[in-house]
């Protein structure tokens, strides 16, 4: 049977592939911070709390063995989901950047789905829209 190994290295959150529109360097207005979706931030969004939390959501929440239902191959899988984190912390449009497919990518969005709000992006003491850009990487051997 085969055997699932999550590795919690590829969780953390990357500050550095947070996607998103460019932004004048002029401090945005409350309506323009609502509609906007900005690539230069201060403080990316992330899960709440810390990356113990998000590694204990994961353990909870994610379900491993889906992708063995659907008879993936033995290999290491790095999914990756983008999804917008609004100005209150709400999740929307989750896309699957990666397709490998076995049901791993839509594993990922309906555990994202699932989870609490997340906390928004910060850009000059504001909250702002952002695009997350999540990994999780999948393990799988046979033995």
């Amino acid at each position: 049977m085969a055997k699932a190994i999550i590795s919690f290295l590829s969780f953390l959150l990357i500050s550095n592939l947070c996607l998103c529109q460019q932004v004048i360097e002029t401090a945005p207005d409350v309506l323009d911070s609502v509609n906007k979706i900005y690539t230069v931030v201060d403080q990316e969004a992330k899960f709440p709390g810390n990356i113990e939390a998000w590694k204990k959501f994961l353990m909870k929440n994610l379900k491993i063995n889906e992708p063995i239902n659907n008879g993936v191959p033995d290999g290491n899988y790095q999914v990756i989901i983008s999804f917008t984190v609004d100005i209150h912390g709400k999740i929307t449009d989750l896309n699957p950047q990666t397709k490998f497919g076995f049901g791993m990518e839509d594993e990922v969005i309906r555990m994202i789905k699932k989870g609490p709000d997340w906390e928004p992006a910060i850009w000059r003491g504001r909250k702002v829209n952002s695009i997350k850009r999540q990994r999780v990487t999948f393990f799988y051997a046979t033995k």
